[in-house]
This record gives structure tokens, C-alpha cells and sequence, in this order.
């Protein structure tokens, strides 16, 4: 059985040399101050690893965002209450290789990976590595509309920070929760300039 903070790790945690993906998109329509409650519908694991599979996983998983929505003034409901927000998770994890190939400039001084030097050497790293994806999806039961989505992509190394991390990073990226007046006018400019689907 999983444990949660394995959990975290595959889905959220990168090695030191790896910066995240994190974005937010959101509904600039959205009446986001009419928000003030949500409930957890079915979650979605994308990778078909087993992970949802799991109560006690799901129930962790929920506590973990449930703790983040409400620092950013949401209440959490039961699902057969009346409530302003839908939230669906995501996830994914898959295995990943990335290829480094050694260069000069190594602290001043050539790194010495060619001549005589190379015979002993690989002038190509190798690195496997898990890429993990989490999705928050925060829609609205009215119209089943999505309102807000935050989506972090982090490969990961440390499994002993994961937990941390990842608190650290689905709480900077919901910081930016509900959209400021600013953001809701140039989204709302970004999305006129789309093409329309």
C-alpha cells in the first residue's frame, strides 16, 4: 500500500536541479466572491496506477487540499449539502529519462572529459527520473463549468521532503486565489484573443 507521503512524492516532488511547472488558469466570468463552500467529487488518476484506488490514500489526498482551499477562505461541506464548489483531482506519474551532455566551463577550469582524459569517461549522463502531475480542478455545480484549475508538473529525487514540498508549492500556487481585478481584466483580454473552440 502507498503511504501518502510517497504519494506526494511521485506526484509533486523534484530534484534540487529541476525547477516545477506550476500555472494557474481560471474563468475570468467566474463570480468567484459567491465561493464560500466546496466538496470533493471523484478524483481521477490519469496514469491508472492504483493510487485512487484506495480510501485511505483518497481521504489523505482530500485532507491535503481540503487544508490548503481553506486558508484561502473556502469551507469544506459534505457532498450531499448544497455547495458553491466541485473540487476533482488528478494525477499522473510516469517514468521519465533525460539525457546531459558534459560541457567546458566546469568552475573556471576545463572539465577534462575528451583527449586522454575521455578514454575513462562518458561524455553523456543518463538520468532516470519520475514525473509526477497533479491537477485541482475547482468547478461550478450550477452550469458543471470549470472555474479554476491549478497544475503542478514536477520530477522528483528526495522522497524525505515530499510532503513539505509539495504543501509548499500547491499553497504558493493557490496564493494566488480568488484572481485579483487585474488578472480577471487580462485574462479576460487573453481569452478574447483566443480563437474561438
Amino acid at each position: 500500500m502507498w503511504s501518502f507521503a510517497a504519494f506526494l512524492c511521485c506526484v509533486l516532488f523534484h530534484s534540487a536541479s529541476v525547477a516545477a511547472k506550476t500555472r494557474n488558469d481560471f474563468d475570468p466570468a467566474a463570480q468567484f466572491s459567491a465561493f464560500k463552500t466546496f466538496a470533493f467529487v471523484a478524483g481521477i488518476d490519469l496514469g491508472k496506477t492504483g493510487l485512487m484506488d484506495d480510501p485511505e490514500t483518497r481521504t489523505r489526498i482530500a485532507n491535503f487540499v481540503s487544508g490548503i482551499l481553506e486558508t484561502r477562505g473556502l469551507q469544506e461541506v459534505p457532498r450531499d449539502r448544497k455547495y458553491d464548489v466541485a473540487v476533482r483531482v488528478w494525477i499522473a506519474v510516469r517514468d521519465r529519462q533525460s539525457e546531459t551532455t558534459i560541457s567546458s566551463g566546469w568552475g573556471g577550469y576545463d572539465p577534462f572529459w575528451s583527449g586522454s582524459w575521455g578514454y575513462w569517461y562518458e561524455e553523456t549522463v543518463i538520468h532516470d527520473y519520475k514525473e509526477g502531475t497533479l491537477i485541482v480542478d475547482l468547478l461550478n455545480p450550477a452550469d458543471r463549468q470549470l472555474v479554476w484549475r491549478t497544475y503542478l508538473k514536477r520530477d522528483f529525487k528526495d522522497r524525505a521532503k515530499a510532503y513539505d514540498q509539495a504543501k509548499k508549492e500547491l499553497s504558493a500556487a493557490f496564493a494566488k486565489y480568488p484572481p485579483s481585478p487585474k488578472e480577471l481584466k487580462s485574462k479576460s483580454q487573453e481569452r478574447a484573443r483566443e480563437p474561438a473552440r
